[in-house]
């Protein structure tokens, strides 16, 4: 997994997934299910989130004890590439820690269900796992992508226009500044020397 994928999912996201998931992941109370913390999006067996997104979901199902019904529409037109990168993104964001996946898993899954041609239930899943969905462990991630604000991305270019200066200024040697300093000092006290000597 690289920062670059979950930047791109964060793109996915905010364009397929925000409108009804919202931004902050914690969906619609009554209507659309919370990914902050779902274990259907942080299933250990990563299948789960994957056939989600490619064949949709109806009917229903139960998110972090609290009951929705409603459909997802399948998300197949997008790649196995985009596929990937935002489920990573959306399993690293807010409370979420799990692991990665890859446009080759997605692939796999892809081509395992190409006969399938209606959305899930959620008991059809749960019953491909044993009727029970584990969420897998969660654990810290390095890769939690933030989008910038205005505030940042403005310090960045304040940052970025400083350092261009600096660098087309002409540093002056550490040798070359103490002698000045010297000189500057000395100028100032012969100065003063003289208005001393005329008053």
């Amino acid at each position: 997994m690289s920062q670059e994928s979950v930047q791109r999912g964060a793109t996915v996201f905010s364009n397929i997934c925000a409108a009804c998931h919202q931004p902050h992941g914690r969906g619609m109370k009554g209507s659309i299910p919370p990914l902050d913390g779902s274990e259907w999006l942080n299933a250990k067996v990563k299948g789960i989130p994957v056939s989600i997104l490619l064949k949709g979901l109806e009917g229903p199902i139960t998110v972090k004890g609290e009951k929705f019904d409603n459909v997802m529409p399948s998300k197949a037109t997008l790649s196995d590439q985009q596929i990937a990168d935002v489920l990573t993104y959306a399993r690293k964001q807010w409370s979420n820690n799990s692991s990665p996946i890859t446009a080759e898993y997605v692939t796999q899954v892809r081509a395992s269900l190409v006969n399938r041609k209606k959305p899930w239930t959620s008991q059809e899943l749960k019953s491909m796992v044993g009727g029970k969905i584990e969420k897998e462990e969660q654990n810290s991630s390095p890769f939690s992508y933030k989008a910038p604000t205005t505030l940042e991305v403005v310090n960045k270019a304040d940052a970025l226009q400083a350092s261009t200066i600096a660098q087309m200024t002409p540093q002056v040697p550490q040798s070359e500044s103490s002698f000045l300093f010297i000189a500057v000092v000395m100028i100032g006290l012969m100065k003063h020397i003289h208005r001393e000597r005329h008053k």
